[in-house]
């Protein structure tokens, strides 16, 4: 088996923990102490299991993991071991550097144990060779940390869930053959040659692992590579598994495997899946005078025979590596760029060079360095932030007032249901819907939303008089600037006192997933005559919310209302003030210091149905409603209008802070914004 594994190193760095048979308790051996003959456990995990901080404790014996350690060590026991080695309780998981030490050094310490026990759970005693067998479909042969468990002992010895023996790796050969694609050779230990790279790649393609990083963590001690494992890293960790393969080898067949075709990209797979069929594939020694291939900043530097199919500058490239059945040489497909630099294409392929054998080489393949890039963390792809979806449904919410006819819809067959049940389905990104109101007979305005890059769009249209709802869909199709823009909210003035918002929302109706299209008319607030030129502030007709505010505390502190804006917005009760605004509504409170004449300002109000506050301290003179109104204008307090912020919290003049939080809450049952200003 050393042809398959060069890692040869006994990992002890750290304590090794292991079990002692007959008391079950922990005996730990440090540095380069020498461990006696010991047994060793595959399993798959399943409920309660023992962890090594419970295993002292007295709970231990009531988990249910617990039973298969004590038959490991009852076994263990008969056949004259005094020691084991179970994962779930032998590695202390909090530990950061004594987990990596067990992931790069898992493979050795089942490689270096006298006999592995195989506890399959799901399996009741029987004749595992027989076809009607639960054998086969044991869980045990999906995982992926078992692949290695049962390749690098000598020994591997299968128990049912009875812990009855089943057979032995050697006896039950045919049938784990069959399951694994594992061949005899193999796991008979009796190959006099290499594996190839993809070979063993193929047999973890059908395996499974719960975190995403530990199907190339389990396979670090099949490759002889070691590596940090950082878990966040997603199908990164493959990636790197295979970089580090390179360092050490020259095997091409790494190459050989099946992706998606419609892509183009590097030389690395993202997944062992993709050795699926892999499973025949040999490797050929390169010759000596072939330029060592090594990954650089421009990618895969590797020299390669290159056969041109194409005027597209797409290209054969053979690889050092056959197929077990006919040695026939295979090869991938290479796209041209630039210079040097070429692309993986036709990436579901790995073709058959007919009529080659071994090293044999058409007269029309060239060899050429060349460079193949891989994905480059440091790009910022945006496109592989998208989330396609099989089904779009918007739900139509909050439609506008009574005098406002039912809208005519279009296209008919996105439409489903009626009223506040009325759904835009589509099936796929790419399609759009609209909807035309009606006032009095009159179109009033029209609304159109879809999907765009898997993304939403919306937009109002108020110039629809004498149109149809079709006429005006029809016109995104040849103006497709508010289609990229992708806006989820729009407002758009219908008059000079009315004007109506869209707004999309994500959310969830009956537990399922909808986009909430929320359509509002809005009436001007008087006391706000700046929004006469910003109509996107325009203020909705409802609903409205009440501010509890209390500041007894900052009056304790010596501070006293000055004055609050706009006083038609504000009732008082002692030191409680009550503030009720509509959506985009806003209310300010003015402070004063008693003894030192400072004053400082609260803001308080609701902009895209979320509230917002503020503490001003810097305002000079300016007067309480010359203040509110510049966070309302496009100067200097705008932009904390969008900010959204619910605590907030403003330096005064002797150091200390004036704080205003905001929470939700209840009065009389009724749901109230509760805001306390603290100094």
């Amino acid at each position: 088996m050393h042809a398959l594994v060069s890692n040869s190193l006994r990992a002890k760095s750290l304590s090794q923990h292991l079990l002692d048979t007959t008391t079950i308790t922990f005996k730990s051996f440090f540095n380069n102490a020498s461990i006696p003959p010991y047994a060793i456990l595959s399993h798959t995990w399943g409920e309660e299991e023992v962890s090594f901080q419970d295993l002292p404790t007295p709970k231990a014996k009531d988990m249910i993991g617990y039973k298969k350690i004590s038959d490991c060590c009852k076994q263990a026991v008969d056949d004259g071991f005094e020691l084991a080695w179970v994962d779930t309780c032998c590695i202390d998981k909090t530990s950061s550097a004594e987990l990596s030490e067990a992931i790069n050094s898992m493979y050795q310490w089942y490689q270096d144990a006298q006999v592995c026990y195989v506890y399959l759970a799901d399996v009741p005693s029987c004749d595992a060779l027989s076809p009607k067998s639960k054998f086969a479909k044991s869980r045990w042969f999906t995982r992926g940390w078992t692949l290695q468990e049962l390749l690098a002992p000598q020994s591997v010895v299968f128990y049912s869930s009875e812990w009855i023996e089943l057979g032995t790796k050697s006896s039950l050969q045919p049938a784990i053959t069959a399951i694994t694609g594992v061949s005899k050779v193999v796991l008979l230990l009796n190959h006099p040659g290499e594996i190839s790279v993809a070979q063993r790649m193929s047999w973890a393609a059908n395996r499974e692992t719960t975190r995403v990083e530990d199907i190339a963590y389990c396979l670090l001690g099949l490759f002889g590579v070691n590596m940090p494992a950082i878990y966040g890293e997603g199908e990164n960790a493959f990636v790197r598994l295979q970089f580090e393969i390179l360092k050490t080898s020259d095997d091409e067949s790494i190459f050989a495997w099946k992706g998606d075709g419609k892509s183009e990209g590097g030389m690395l797979a993202r997944s062992p899946t993709q050795f699926r069929d892999s499973g025949a594939v040999e490797r050929i020694k390169p010759e000596s005078s072939r330029t060592p291939f090594s990954m650089t900043n421009s990618g895969l530097h590797i020299e390669l025979p290159l056969i041109p199919v194409s005027e597209e500058k797409i290209f054969q490239a053979i690889l050092n590596c056959v197929h077990s059945n006919n040695k026939s040489r295979l090869g991938i497909y290479l796209k041209q760029l630039e210079g040097q630099q070429f692309t993986r294409v036709h990436r579901d392929e790995v073709f058959i060079l007919a009529g080659s054998h071994s090293k044999d080489l058409p007269p029309n393949a060239e060899s050429k360095l060349l460079y193949v890039r891989e994905k480059d963390p440091s790009v910022f792809e945006v496109g592989h932030r998208m989330r396609p979806e099989n089904e779009y449904r918007f739900r139509m919410i909050n439609l506008p007032l009574p005098e406002i006819e039912h809208p005519d819809f279009t296209p008919t067959h996105l439409w489903h249901g009626s009223g506040k049940d009325m759904e835009l389905v589509m099936l796929g990104s790419g399609h759009r819907g609209a909807l035309m109101f009606r006032k009095e007979g009159e179109n009033l305005f029209a609304v159109m939303m879809g999907m765009h890059n898997y993304n939403t769009w919306c937009d109002i249209r108020t110039d629809v008089a004498g149109q149809n709802v079709e006429d005006v869909l029809a016109s995104y199709s040849k103006d497709a600037t508010m289609v990229w823009k992708n806006l989820d909210r729009v407002t758009r003035s219908l008059s000079s006192e009315n004007s109506v918002s869209l707004a999309i929302k994500r959310g969830r109706i009956s537990n399922q997933k909808r986009l909430l299209a929320e359509i509002t008319v809005h009436r001007k607030d008087p006391a706000r005559p700046d929004r006469d030129q910003n109509p996107s502030q325009d203020q909705p007709l409802h609903p409205q919310y009440q501010f509890l505010v209390n500041t007894s505390q900052a009056t304790d502190q010596g501070f006293e209302v000055l004055e609050v804006q706009p006083p038609e917005l504000w009732s008082t009760r002692q030191e409680m003030r009550f503030l009720s605004i509509v959506i985009s509504g806003s209310g300010i409170i003015l402070f004063r210091h008693r003894q030192t004449q400072e004053r400082v300002a609260a803001m308080l109000g609701m902009h895209n149905y979320k509230v917002w506050s503020d503490v001003a301290t810097d305002f000079g003179n300016d007067t309480a409603d010359q203040i509110r109104a510049s966070y309302w204008s496009t100067g200097r307090n705008h932009g904390k209008v969008w900010q959204n912020l619910a605590e907030v919290s403003g330096k005064l003049s002797d150091g200390r802070r004036m704080d205003v939080k905001t929470t939700e809450g209840q009065l009389l049952g009724e749901p109230t914004f509760v805001t306390t200003v603290t100094v």
